[in-house]
């Protein structure tokens, strides 16, 4: 169907692509949201996507050679998740408008182009495969990466707007690009969180603990799922049963590490544990076995209500009995890239 371009043009579209949905696919698709001029260059090119005007005639654009500069340049930076959401985010601006009979792009059938003496060779021709080595593994600039296919830049252009390049990472930049908290968004949906912090009440560390995380990453997940976080009031001591302590750290020689991640206490906390019960504290690296003991820490949760005086315990289990052989293997994140 074809487009009601004049129609288009007078939408408003400031509230084309949102900051909470910025966020939101920037976080899912592991892109850098950037300081705010990324999102407006973003939402410039979804403007002249769906509009037809030049993106330097969006409400979100400057009038720089820097927001110029990006804007050609932004093909290089989609992928095919990101581009996938975007495309989402358009569709849903058009049905917000009641377009919802219209496709967010259109153009004329190509047969009309048949005989036509044109510029350049068929973008159709383009080696997809060297096209995206040339964009990620070369790092060449458009003009270069044009020249040695034999086409042009808006070529180049188009066919990653079609085609967009996925990105090689090395582990470092996995790494800097946020990938354990995407593996961890994954493994820990919002009502699986909810039950392990507010239900159960494991500490951020033991959630962590179990899929191979860290206590920032869980509370960054917690803001985002907009789970309230524990007050002052609400949390909870934990008291440990000295005969388990000592048995767990001496007899099975297990690092104050390993067994504050069990019952949820960073190891200075740990440490002054044992030493208030007398146990001495061995020399870093001191562990004298690797293995884990199958049985379960007797801990007893203090909730302490500010309106009485006494204190409700309750016996809580922490941690999973390991299966003979099981290795303590963890969970493997995943190798995206935004």
């Amino acid at each position: 169907m074809p487009i009601d371009y004049a129609r288009r043009r007078h939408l408003d579209y400031r509230g084309l692509l949102p900051d909470e949905l910025w966020s939101e696919i920037c976080q899912s698709t592991l892109i850098t949201p950037g300081a705010g001029f990324k999102a407006d260059i973003t939402r410039s090119v979804l403007f002249e996507r769906l509009s037809g005007l030049p993106a330097i005639r969006s409400p979100f654009a400057v009038n720089s050679n820097e927001f110029r500069s990006k804007a050609a340049a932004f093909p290089r930076f989609l992928t095919p998740d990101f581009t996938a959401r975007l495309d989402e985010a358009c569709r849903q601006f058009l049905d917000d408008h009641d377009l919802t009979e219209e496709p967010a792009t259109w153009h004329p059938p190509l047969d009309l182009l048949g005989g036509l003496d044109l510029p350049g060779g068929d973008p159709s021709n383009i080696d997809i495969t060297e096209l995206h080595r040339l964009v990620r593994a070369e790092n060449l600039a458009f003009t270069d990466i044009a020249d040695q296919l034999g086409t042009t830049i808006d070529a180049v252009r188009h066919i990653l707007e079609l085609h967009p390049a996925p990105v090689q990472l090395t582990p470092s930049q996995r790494q800097s690009r946020g990938i354990p908290f995407a593996a961890v968004k994954m493994q820990l949906p919002k009502p699986t969180l909810v039950d392990l912090y507010q239900h159960q009440r494991l500490s951020l560390d033991q959630i962590a603990h179990r899929v191979g995380s860290n206590d920032r990453s869980i509370a960054r997940l917690i803001r985002m799922y907009e789970i309230p976080l524990r007050t002052r009031a609400e949390r909870t001591r934990v008291a440990i049963d000295p005969d388990w302590l000592r048995e767990q750290y001496v007899t099975h020689g297990r690092t104050l590490t390993d067994i504050g991640r069990e019952v949820g206490l960073s190891v200075s906390r740990m440490g002054r544990r044992a030493k208030a019960h007398n146990i001495t504290i061995r020399p870093p690296g001191g562990s004298t076995t690797g293995h884990r003991t199958l049985e379960l820490a007797p801990i007893f949760t203090q909730r302490i209500d500010p309106h009485f005086d006494a204190c409700s315990c309750e016996l809580v289990a922490h941690g999973a009995a390991a299966e003979p052989g099981d290795g303590g293997g963890g969970q493997v994140g995943l190798a995206q890239y935004g």
